[in-house]
């Protein structure tokens, strides 16, 4: 676990919720008993070719993209306290729309259990935001992806200028 800070603020951020979603969300069971394996969590989605002999073998990924951080909220908490305003989007690519729905379940599960240690972290008021699904074609298969939207707060003492 890290510690977040203002100066680490959107790298911590995202450290702590890839290492909670890497160690959490390894694979889903589908209602045909077979068992679906996360193939890559990542912060972007790969670069290297993922249409193989075997392109549905490549998948699922998870990217967990950058923190998007809002300074521009209420100009202060307190007299002395500021509010930083983050949203994290989580996006899973899947090649079976049945599994993308489980592992975006386990996703959410995953963040909303640890919403406490989140708190000691620093970050209050984690919420789910969003979610959002679409369907593309990369090759010869078809991606169902599926998006989640987290938000919260992070509330840190003002730097002071005279």
């Amino acid at each position: 676990m890290v510690t977040i800070n203002k100066a680490t603020l959107s790298s911590n951020v995202w450290e702590t919720f890839y290492d909670r979603i890497l160690a959490n969300v390894t694979s889903v069971t589908l209602s045909d008993s077979t068992t679906r394996t996360v193939k890559t969590v990542t912060g972007s989605f790969p670069d290297k070719a993922v249409d193989s002999d075997k392109p549905t073998s490549d998948y699922p990924i998870i990217v967990i993209n950058t923190p998007t951080i809002s300074w521009d909220g209420p100009p202060s908490f307190s007299l002395t306290k500021k509010k930083a305003m983050i949203s994290i989007n989580i996006e899973i690519y899947e090649s079976k729309s049945e599994s993308a729905e489980l592992l975006l379940d386990a996703v959410n599960e995953s963040i909303e259990t640890y919403r406490n240690s989140l708190k000691d972290l620093g970050l209050r008021f984690v919420k789910q935001d969003s979610t959002d699904s679409d369907e593309v074609f990369r090759g010869k298969i078809k991606l169902h992806i599926r998006r989640t939207t987290w938000t919260m707060e992070y509330i840190f003492t003002a730097t002071r200028t005279y």
